[in-house]
């Protein structure tokens, strides 16, 4: 079941990221982007951290058992991960 389940959230997540067209990198060029973590489009495991303005952001792995969380803006165990809808970051959004 949980197996299903993975696959199922997978799917969901590829069809997501298929209707912005992005895996959800953003740019790094607002304050907003620079003040928090970004849930990666593709991966549930991962999320874009902005170092530097004006530079791409980095990709950061969750720990093993883990899926970065939208609303905690952490990763939290699948357990209590919940899908939802993903946001474009500012400089993704015009395009």
């Amino acid at each position: 079941m949980r197996a299903v389940l993975c696959i199922f959230l997978v799917v969901l997540t590829v069809a997501t990221a298929a209707r912005f067209r992005s895996d959800g990198r953003p740019g790094c060029k607002t304050p907003e982007e620079m003040m928090r973590p970004w849930r990666h489009h593709l991966d549930p495991t991962k999320f874009w951290l902005c170092t530097h303005e004006g530079v791409s952001a980095l990709p950061v792995k969750c720990s093993e058992g883990t899926a970065f969380s939208e609303e905690a803006l952490v990763c939290v165990p699948w357990e209590e991960w919940i899908w939802t809808d993903t946001k474009l970051p500012p400089s993704l959004a015009d395009d």
